[in-house]
Order: C-alpha cells, then sequence, then structure tokens
C-alpha cells in the first residue's frame, strides 16, 4: 500500500465534546474544563497550519486565511474580517460546542476560541489571543471573537 500526501481531515462531532466534557467530570477535572479546551483548540489550530503547510505572509490579509482553513475541519460557520494592527474580527455559527451545550447562560466556546487562536498566531508567526465577545451559549445568535496580537 503506498502512502499518500492527501491530508485527510474530519468533521468532529458533537458527541466527541459532550464525551470529552463527561470524561472530565469522571476525573474530577470540571473546574480545569475552560482550559483545557482552550489548550485543545490553540494545539489543533497550530497543528492544522502546520499539517497542510499553508503559509500567510501578510497580516493584512489574516482574516482571508482563516476562512480558508476553516472550511478544512467542519467545525462552524466562519466569516472574519482584518482590523487594525494585526487583529482579526470573527462570527460562528454552529460551534460545536454551542451544539453541544445549548444555552448554559455564559461564554462556553472555548475550543473554537483556542483553534482562531492556534490557526492566526501560526500563520503569522506572532502571539496571539481571543476574546469571545459573544456566545451562542449565552443567548447569542452567533459566536463573535476578536483575536487580538500581544
Amino acid at each position: 500500500m503506498s502512502k499518500s500526501n492527501e491530508i485527510p481531515f474530519v468533521a468532529l462531532p458533537v458527541d466527541i465534546f459532550t464525551a470529552m466534557r463527561d470524561i472530565l467530570g469522571e476525573y474530577d477535572l470540571s473546574d480545569k474544563e475552560e482550559e483545557f479546551f482552550e489548550t485543545l483548540g490553540v494545539r489543533c489550530g497550530r497543528a492544522v497550519v502546520k499539517r497542510t503547510g499553508f503559509t500567510w505572509e501578510s497580516d493584512e490579509q489574516l482574516a482571508d486565511a482563516l476562512v480558508s482553513l476553516w472550511a478544512e475541519v467542519g467545525i462552524g460557520r466562519l466569516t472574519a474580517k482584518d482590523v487594525d494592527k494585526g487583529g482579526v474580527a470573527a462570527e460562528v455559527t454552529d460551534t460545536i460546542e454551542s451544539l453541544a451545550l445549548g444555552n448554559v447562560g455564559e461564554p462556553s466556546c472555548h475550543f473554537t476560541r483556542g483553534y482562531i487562536t492556534g490557526v492566526v498566531s501560526e500563520l503569522s508567526s506572532r502571539e496571539h489571543m481571543t476574546v469571545e465577545d459573544q456566545c451562542v451559549c449565552e443567548g447569542h445568535p452567533k459566536c463573535v471573537f476578536t483575536v487580538i496580537p500581544l
């Protein structure tokens, strides 16, 4: 069997996130949930950029690159635009986390926030942080994120 250069991508089912949350609870680690999912998201975002070999030369078009890479993994519907000084404003509907959790009254898309951070940081070769300004999990129609260079 020959080795393929194609990189397989799979949409992440909602059930995976539900199972991971359940396991964190079983191990009495529910208080680490936000940190766990954000860190997982950052690592996954960075890995996708590295694995695809996707490169981006300009901070002015990070939003376009993020949208292109987002479509590869199937974790929601994202639109984004570049903002001043290397930042990005992103809106996401149907995040796997919001589908798994529903309205829990607080921002809860930690994996998504981390994934955006990982992708943008890896593409730009500059560290960023992502803030979730609005979340479906607190009753908004979409999740709104601001990506800020550090």
